[in-house]
């Protein structure tokens, strides 16, 4: 067999990997739960009762469940080879600018979001070694509540010891000493996905920084390079009649539908092969107050803004980004 079909197949098995990720999981999830309930109809009482559960756990709501992590099958999920190797070949990694003492809680705010954020996997998993990069220090991912319908994919969250994105299961994580991880932009984010440019929504997000302050924890500015880089997007200018329809959507649904394709048309939810580095800043700290006032949370979010910034300049041409430029658009 000659080296470069051996390469070429090599490609294809590596492929497999990207079945690890939400863009795809998701909908093999839904998927099997739609064969499922198409070719058995017991299982349509199934999913009734599963909904049901699902609609009456407090657990999601609750910073998470503490269960698996006790008995360490969270970290052995998160840190399997099979995620090690997934963000190897998809040269997902982690920097860190200072360490972060232990004995500290933190809640860091993850940017861009872009179209699917695939540098998340370098928080919510240790494919790349984030625990040792940041010992001692629990990390829980928040994700969108409606994600926790789907039968599943419901489960792989709970192993992976993430939790839902509210602000009362923030602040209830902050309060039991785990630090949280929250893509602060959100679906609205989403919708600035663009090659070449982060445009970021933020001045809106300022509960994002009152459940810091109730908590005592200390912000974290995180910026990933690459990540608006996976997909290519549809223009959606504001005003124009696709973005009209993309936040009808998302004020309907809660969550965005950006409109994007891979480097073959044929195959668009194979994304470009590019390096995702996620640099992660250093912490501002709070002064814990449970009515804290409009002006701190300012002048806390004017301090965020400048973290970003300086992280934007400090690591852009290295990265390969050398003309790439911060924007806070809402």
């Amino acid at each position: 067999m000659s080296s470069s079909l051996r390469a070429f197949l090599r490609s294809i098995w590596n492929l497999r990997l990207l079945l690890l990720f939400p863009l795809f999981t998701e909908p093999l999830a839904i998927l099997l739960t739609l064969l499922l309930v198409v070719f058995y109809p017991v299982a349509r009482v199934v999913l009734l009762v599963y909904w049901t559960v699902c609609f009456l756990d407090p657990v999601p709501h609750d910073g998470g469940s503490d269960f698996f992590w006790r008995i360490g099958l969270t970290q052995i999920i998160r840190g399997g080879s099979w995620w090690k190797e997934a963000l190897r070949f998809g040269s997902i990694s982690i920097e860190k600018t200072v360490d972060l003492p232990n004995d500290k809680v933190y809640l860091l705010g993850y940017h861009p979001h872009g179209v699917m954020p695939a540098g998340i996997a370098n928080l919510c998993t240790d494919g790349s070694n984030v625990s040792k990069l940041f010992p001692g220090i629990r990390i829980q991912v928040v994700t969108l509540k409606l994600l926790w319908f789907i039968p599943f994919w419901r489960e792989w969250m709970y192993l992976h010891d993430v939790t839902v994105a509210s602000r009362g299961s923030i602040c209830k994580s902050l309060a039991k000493g785990r630090s949280v991880c929250v893509i602060v932009g959100g679906a609205e984010e989403a919708l600035e996905t663009k090659s070449g440019r982060m445009r970021l929504v933020l001045r809106k997000r300022k509960q994002f920084f009152i459940c810091a302050v109730k908590a005592g924890a200390s912000l974290v500015p995180t910026i990933t390079f690459g990540e608006n880089e996976v997909y290519n997007t549809l223009s959606n200018p504001p005003g124009s009649f696709l973005r009209k329809v993309q936040d009808y959507f998302m004020s309907t649904l809660t969550f965005s539908v950006p409109l994007f394709y891979g480097p073959v048309m044929a195959l668009p939810l194979l994304p470009k092969r590019v390096p995702i580095t996620t640099v992660v800043g250093s912490p501002i700290q709070t002064t814990r107050s449970d009515s804290p006032s409009p002006e701190y949370i300012d002048q806390l979010q004017e301090e965020y803004i400048k973290g970003l910034e300086k992280l934007t300049e400090e690591h852009k041409a290295r990265l390969g980004y050398e003309n790439l430029k911060l924007e806070i658009v809402a």
